[in-house]
This record gives C-alpha cells, sequence and structure tokens, in this order.
C-alpha cells in the first residue's frame, strides 16, 4: 500500500443448423453449402499512440478478434448425444461442443456485429438446446482449397417455432478450435482467453528467472537494444529508457510481452526529477491509465508524503524502515489492483533492496508439498482489512484463486489422481490470481472454529513457499530504475534499511485490461 493493422483474410468453414424434431417426428435431409474465404472486419477503437507525450493523444488501430493462422482443416462433423456435436481436424485433434453453443457463436455477418465484434443473434429466439442438432459431410469437393467444406445438414419439418429454421453457421476454423469447451478429465486445460490467445506466462524463481530469459530469448528480446541493461539488472526482463524513446512502436510491445510472460518487468534509465511525472508518462504510453484509490493516484513514500502523519505512525508499513515479506498489495480492495508500479528516486544507503516473488511458483511447489494445503487455501475465503487516517476497507478472498473453480467431487477425483501418480502426472491447475499479504490479514471471523483450526494447520506451509529465500529475487534498485509487476501474480518486498525517510519509491496502481488490448494492436 502507498500514498497519496489491417484486417487479414480467415478461412472459415461453414456449417448449417437446424431444429431436431420432437420424438418420432420424421426428419428430412436438405442441402449442400460450400463454404468460401471470408474475411472477418476489424473494429476500431482508440488508444494512445506509443510516442505520445505525458498526457494520452488519441489515435486509431484495427483490432482482429482472432489473430490466429490456420492449421488443419476441418476432417469430421459429427452429431453425438441430443445437444452434441464433434468435430475433428486433419491432424487428429477432435473436440466435443454443445450445438446451441455453435449457434449462438455463428461468425456469419448476420449474428456477428462487424464494427463491434458484438453479437447480433437474439440468443433469446433458440429453442431447448437438446432441439439444436448440426450435421456436416464434406463429400471431398473442393478439396484444392484448403478453406472449403461441405457441410449437409438434417431439419425437422416443425413449424411451431420461429427458430425453426436453417441457418448457415460460419467460424474461422483455428478460431473455433482455441475456444472448445474444457474437457473435464483435463484440470489443466487452459481456458483462460487471457493465456490462451496471448503471450504464454512463464513461472520463474530465483535460480530460474535468468536461465527462463536466456531460453526465451528469441521471442522475448527481440527488440534491438541501444543500451544494454546495468549489471542488477542484467538478465531480468528488461526494457530500457532509450529503447522506449528512440524505438516506441517496438519497445512498446517488448515491454507488454515480458510483462505477461514473467509478470513483471523493469524499465531502466529513466529520469526522477519529477517522478511522479515519469510515473504516469510511462504507464499512460506504454501501459494504460493509472488506477485512483484512496491511497490517491500517484503517490510516494518518502519527503512530503510523511510530513501529514503524526511521527511514528506511519498510515503503513510500506512507510517505515522494516523489512517486508512478499505480498501481494490491496488484498482488503474486493478488486484488488492488477498491476504495481514502482520508480526507484532514491535508494537506501545501506539495505532496501527490493525483492519478488512469482507467487504462481510458489502455488507449485505448495501443490507439489501438500495438495491438500493448496486445495485448502484455493476454496477458504479470507478476511483482509486496512485502517488509517479514517479509512477502514475490509474484503475477502482466497489466497489462490483457480481460472477454472473446481467443485467438491472434482477436487476429491484430482487430488485421488495427483497422490496416486504424483504431481508431475497432474500438474497444478491454472491459478488466475494470488491474493495474500499476513500483515494485512484480519481476525478470521468469518470462518468457524474446524476451519480456523484447519488454517492453521495449513499456514506454515503457505508461509514456508511464499518466504523462501532461494525461490526470492533481490534487486537493489538504482534511481531511475522501474519496476512493474503483476501484483496478481508477482508479490513484493524490501530488505530494511536505517536511514528511515530518505529511501523513496515513487508509484501508482494500474490495470492489465490495456495491456492485453494493447496486445492485439501491436
Amino acid at each position: 500500500s502507498k500514498h497519496s493493422s489491417s484486417t487479414a483474410a480467415r478461412r472459415p468453414f461453414t456449417f448449417v443448423n437446424q431444429v431436431v424434431p420432437p420424438a418420432g417426428m420424421m426428419l428430412r435431409a436438405v442441402g449442400v453449402r460450400v463454404a468460401r474465404t471470408v474475411a472477418v472486419g476489424a473494429c476500431r477503437r482508440r488508444g494512445l499512440a506509443e510516442s505520445a507525450p505525458r498526457l494520452a493523444q488519441n489515435s486509431s488501430h484495427q483490432v482482429d478478434t482472432w489473430t490466429g493462422t490456420p492449421t488443419a482443416r476441418i476432417a469430421s462433423v459429427e452429431p453425438l448425444a441430443v445437444g452434441l456435436t464433434e468435430i475433428g481436424w486433419e491432424d487428429g485433434h477432435s473436440a466435443v461442443f454443445v450445438s446451441a453453443w455453435l449457434r449462438d457463436h455463428c461468425h456469419c455477418s448476420e449474428c456477428l456485429d462487424i464494427a463491434t465484434q458484438q453479437r447480433s443473434f437474439n440468443s433469446a429466439e433458440m429453442p431447448a438446446p437438446s432441439s439444436v442438432a448440426i450435421s456436416a459431410l464434406d463429400d471431398g469437393a473442393g478439396a484444392s482449397d484448403p478453406s472449403t467444406v461441405r457441410l449437409c445438414s438434417i431439419i425437422a419439418s416443425d413449424t411451431s417455432s420461429a427458430a425453426s429454421a436453417e441457418h448457415t453457421i460460419e467460424f474461422p476454423s483455428e478460431w473455433l478450435r482455441q475456444h472448445e469447451h474444457r474437457h473435464p478429465d483435463r484440470q489443466n486445460h487452459t481456458t483462460s482467453l487471457e493465456n490462451s490467445e496471448m503471450v504464454a506466462p512463464v513461472l520463474w524463481n530465483l535460480g530460474t528467472i535468468r536461465e527462463a530469459m536466456a531460453s526465451n530469448s528469441a521471442t522475448t528480446n527481440s527488440v534491438t537494444k541501444t543500451t544494454l541493461p546495468t549489471a542488477h539488472l542484467a538478465g531480468l526482463p528488461t526494457v530500457s529508457s532509450e529503447d522506449l524513446a528512440a524505438a516506441p512502436s517496438d519497445a512498446g510491445p517488448q515491454l507488454r510481452r515480458l510483462l505477461r510472460r514473467y509478470g513483471m518487468v523493469f524499465v531502466s534509465g529513466l529520469d526522477v526529477t519529477n517522478p511522479h511525472h515519469t510515473t504516469e508518462d510511462i504507464v499512460r504510453r506504454f501501459v494504460g491509465y493509472p488506477r485512483e484509490t484512496f491511497w490517491g493516484t500517484l503517490w510516494d513514500t518518502a519527503g512530503e508524503a510523511l510530513a501529514v502523519f503524526d511521527e511514528g505512525h506511519p498510515p503503513d508499513t510500506a512507510y517505515t524502515s522494516l523489512p517486508l515479506n512478499p505480498h501481494t498489495d490491496c488484498s482488503y480492495l474486493r478488486d484488488p489492483p492488477q498491476l504495481q508500479v514502482f520508480l526507484s528516486v532514491e535508494p537506501a544507503e545501506v539495505g532496501g533492496a527490493s525483492t519478488f516473488l512469482d507467487a504462481f511458483d510458489a502455488a507449485r511447489t505448495l501443490w507439489h508439498r501438500s495438495p491438500e494445503a493448496f486445495r485448502f487455501f484455493c476454496e477458504t475465503t479470507l478476511p483482509f482489512h486496512s485502517t488509517h487516517d479514517g479509512v477502514r476497507a475490509m474484503a475477502t478472498g482466497t489466497p489462490l484463486t483457480l481460472q477454472t473453480p473446481l467443485d467438491s467431487a472434482e477436487w476429491d477425483a484430482l487430488l485421488s489422481s495427483r497422490n496416486l501418480h504424483g504431481s508431475a502426472v497432474e500438474p497444478m491447475p491454472e491459478l488466475r490470481m494470488v491474493r495474500y499479504n499476513n500483515d494485512d490479514r484480519a481476525p478470521l471471523t468469518t470462518l468457524d472454529a474446524a476451519t480456523v483450526l484447519e488454517f492453521y494447520t495449513h499456514l506454515p506451509e503457505l508461509l514456508r513457499v511464499l518466504r523462501d529465500e532461494s525461490a526470492i529475487l533481490q534487486v537493489p534498485l538504482a534511481p531511475g530504475d522501474m519496476v512493474i509487476l503483476n501484483n496478481h501474480r508477482v508479490m513484493h518486498g524490501r530488505e530494511g534499511f536505517d536511514d528511515f525517510g530518505k529511501r523513496c519509491i515513487a508509484g501508482c496502481y494500474a490495470e492489465m485490461d490495456e495491456v492485453d488490448s494493447r496486445h492485439f494492436t501491436g
């Protein structure tokens, strides 16, 4: 806590959907439809130019809803049980889809608004899911065109419903493959849009981050550097201020890719004459928009900010010289900020190095060591609070939040398999968020006695992985160094230091939404 591009043509394939008749009603076969390549329109948005001055300037960018490239053709479309359709690709991959879902997500111009990529089809007109069937048969015609698939539909002679009408459903093949339903037997299947269509995250710890950076250098270090990072940032995800100034259209996307992949990115060599100005400038040009909280919009931890508080009574331990264990910020807010931005203005003379921990990697260690504790902190909601200077904030949340929540039966089956086969066979379920600050944890009055007892049984395991010195990265930030963290993934802390009031960090909060949006615009 602190104080105050043009659209490319896609290769779609076509389904014809129909309504299944009541039991016993005769079916009749109807025609064949050949799908041809169409371009999915791009929507336009307003954004911030990479080379803009301190305040954002408006510019137009084109956004694609799907930017993948076609791989394998559709090989088969087969009806299964009532309301289900199995789709197979020529490379052997197959997936089962709910037929109603296919109808609801049609990409044709009648069902999808080209300008906004919003659904135009009225989902209220859908019949019961069991009444929608999709049948297709590739007769080999048009085989020379990989974008062509012939589909034969079967519909019912049901005139009692306005929805009983044939409709040609169109999709880009790869889009459909990327958006298949989660398989019930694959708990670790990536379902989040942020991971399936963006830079895949790489988990790290003190012993692996520089190795991970080196192994991913082909994709993460594509920007031509005008200045190499200083020694304390060597091997870490870093973009220099010189590159941001000289080649913002290259360095900006690089910064966002690194942030997506490692959960943090450093920027070196920034001007600290006006730290609030510098912080806002970098955030608005390359990240998004500063988020205001009751700590203010832009803040710093020394100088005039301390003058408003009585001596010896800082509003938060961030304003002391005490060491801070790795933690996430604002656990006491219903919606903790996704991004935390720090700019080092003046370091301590002795001590005060910043510390960072990939909490997703720590959670993976917890999954290996104690899957029961992992489950407990995924299922149990804890209270957190902050009280200072007339502010009283409290919120609850699970320390670990999964991308796809599991019910009790799914947890039992997963842990049974994990205990039988080991964590190598059953990898950690995909995480969406970590929320934990032990100092801000409120009295556990939201829990019954049995759950409190279980909490204190598992707490040592949690704190052991969150405070493992062999996993914590320690970086003595120099003046002009900035670090941008995913506050839902990477924890931060610091060493203690002696010269209280001298060490100064400026910063702000922001959100990942604009980072994700700019990923598609370049």
